[in-house]
């Protein structure tokens, strides 16, 4: 029992603070965290915008940011093309350490499937909105072809990031139900005496 709830608490700690860590420091260090959401809609990130979004949309935002937030929503932009590989790392390991904690043969494809689907997700919103804001910061109009595809990829990269995120639990539950049936708990005690 025990060993199930430490490989539990593990398997969920390990994309958790991967996510916080890392992502309050990338926040800082480029500044978006002084640029927060405010009462108006137009100051709601775009990444965070589960429903999608729209040129005019992405351009009210960016207008809502300003010279300084642009800057930093581009430094931001720049540095989470990297961090979708390091958190999809974390919840694929958390994902296969609870699996293993089950002891079923390991079929990493179908556990990686929607890791990937986030990671993929979540670059292709970010590359979009670089290119899009750079236009956007030299006087150019959006593209509404590409901010839907950045749209589209947001509500992906939300959908499967929710989606890894229930399966670590769905699986650190099924583990913590496994160790805990009568039959389980009785072989644990017999290997102990």
């Amino acid at each position: 029992m025990r060993f199930a709830v430490v490989r539990s608490i593990v398997a969920v700690a390990i994309p958790v603070v991967v996510f916080v860590l890392p992502g309050y420091f990338m926040m800082h260090l480029t500044g978006r965290d002084q640029f927060q959401r405010t009462a108006q809609p137009d100051s709601v990130p775009l990444n965070f915008r589960f429903a999608g979004y729209d040129a005019p949309a992405a351009t009210a935002y960016w207008g809502w940011l300003g010279p300084a937030g642009r800057d930093a929503e581009r430094r931001f932009l720049k540095a989470d093309l990297v961090f979708p590989v390091v958190y999809g790392g974390a919840l694929f390991a958390g994902l296969a350490f609870a699996w293993a904690g089950l002891g079923r043969a390991s079929r990493p494809a179908w556990l990686m499937m929607p890791v990937a689907m986030t990671v993929l997700a979540d670059w292709t919103e970010n590359a979009v909105h670089l290119s899009q804001l750079a236009a956007f910061v030299h006087g150019a109009a959006v593209d509404p072809g590409w901010i839907q595809i950045a749209s589209i990829a947001t509500s992906t990269k939300m959908a499967f990031f929710t989606l890894s995120s229930l399966m670590i639990l769905g699986v650190c539950a099924r583990l913590l139900r496994h160790r805990l049936t009568p039959r389980q708990a009785l072989q644990e005690r017999s290997c102990r005496l």
